[in-house]
C-alpha cells in the first residue's frame, strides 16, 4: 500500500516544470489574496542584520507604493513559514481524517449557500419577470390574430417586452453561470475521497518534498485570503471542497 501511495505522490512533481524554482520557498505562491482589497500578495525574502532572512507575503499595493494602484495600503507582513505551515497541516488533515474533510465541505457549502443567496432571489425575479412578459406578449398577439390590431400596431407593441425578454434572458444566463460556478457535484465530491483514500498513505512523502506538497496545493486548488481581524492575523483557507479558518500565533505584526 505504502509503494502505491508514493508513486501517486510522485505524480505531482512533474506538474510544477520550470516553476518549481521560482515557488521553492513559498508553498501558495500565487495562491493568496489580502482580504481588505482582494489583491493577490507578493513573496519576499527580506535580509535582517543580527536576526537572519525571513520570507513574507505582501500586499503589493503596499509593497510598491505604485500609482497604478487605486490606495496604498496598511497591510502587515505575513511570514510566509507560519502561512504555509497552517495551510499545509490543515490540507494534510483534510486527506487523512474524515471528519475533517465533512466539516470543511459542510462549512463550504454553507457559505456558497449564504452568498448564492442575493443570486438564486434575483434569478426567481427574474424568472417572474420572464414569465410576465412572455404572457403580455402572448396576448399581443392573440389580440392581432382576432383581427384588434393591425400589424403595424402589433409590431410597436410587442417591441418593448421583446426587447425586455431578451434583457432578462441574459441576465438569467449570467445568473445561472454564477450558482454553477461554486457548485460542487456529487461526482466531483466522490473523486476527492478517491483522491484522499489514494494520497493520504504516503503523506510523510509530500512533507518531505516541496515539490510533492506543492503539487498537492495545485490538485487541490487551496487558496487563501489574509486579513486583520481584532488585532490578530487571520488566514481563510480554502480549497475544492472545503474551507476553515485559522489565527497565526504569535501575531508577531511587522509592519
Amino acid at each position: 500500500m505504502q509503494e502505491t501511495a508514493t508513486a501517486s505522490f510522485s505524480d505531482f512533481r512533474p506538474r510544477l516544470g520550470a516553476t518549481s524554482t521560482l515557488l521553492t520557498q513559498y508553498l501558495l505562491g500565487k495562491r493568496v489574496t489580502w482580504g481588505s482589497c482582494g489583491l493577490k500578495m507578493v513573496s519576499k525574502t527580506v535580509v535582517r542584520d543580527g536576526i537572519g532572512s525571513y520570507s513574507y507575503y505582501i500586499c503589493p499595493a503596499r509593497e510598491h507604493r505604485r500609482q497604478d494602484y487605486v490606495r496604498n495600503c496598511d497591510a502587515p507582513l505575513f511570514r510566509v513559514d507560519q502561512v504555509d505551515a497552517g495551510t499545509w497541516a490543515w490540507v494534510k488533515q483534510l486527506l487523512t481524517e474524515p471528519e475533517a474533510f465533512a466539516r470543511g465541505l459542510r462549512k463550504y457549502r454553507q457559505r456558497r449557500e449564504e452568498e448564492d443567496e442575493p443570486v438564486r432571489t434575483r434569478l426567481a425575479v427574474v424568472d417572474d419577470l420572464l414569465a410576465d412578459n412572455r404572457l403580455q406578449l402572448g396576448r399581443l398577439l392573440d389580440l392581432y390574430l382576432m383581427g384588434d390590431f393591425t400589424k403595424e400596431m402589433l409590431t410597436d407593441r410587442k417591441s418593448r417586452p421583446e426587447k425586455t425578454i431578451l434583457a432578462l434572458e441574459e441576465e438569467r444566463v449570467d445568473l445561472v453561470a454564477q450558482l454553477d460556478t461554486g457548485m460542487i457535484t456529487d461526482a466531483q465530491v466522490q473523486n476527492v475521497k478517491d483522491f484522499m483514500a489514494k494520497v493520504a498513505p504516503g503523506i510523510a512523502v509530500a512533507d518531505a518534498d516541496f515539490d510533492t506538497r506543492r503539487g498537492v496545493i495545485e490538485a487541490l486548488n487551496v487558496a487563501a485570503k489574509l486579513s486583520v481581524e481584532d488585532g490578530e492575523k487571520v488566514v481563510r483557507v480554502q480549497c475544492v471542497v472545503g474551507e476553515d479558518v485559522y489565527t497565526l500565533h504569535p501575531a508577531g505584526f511587522l509592519l
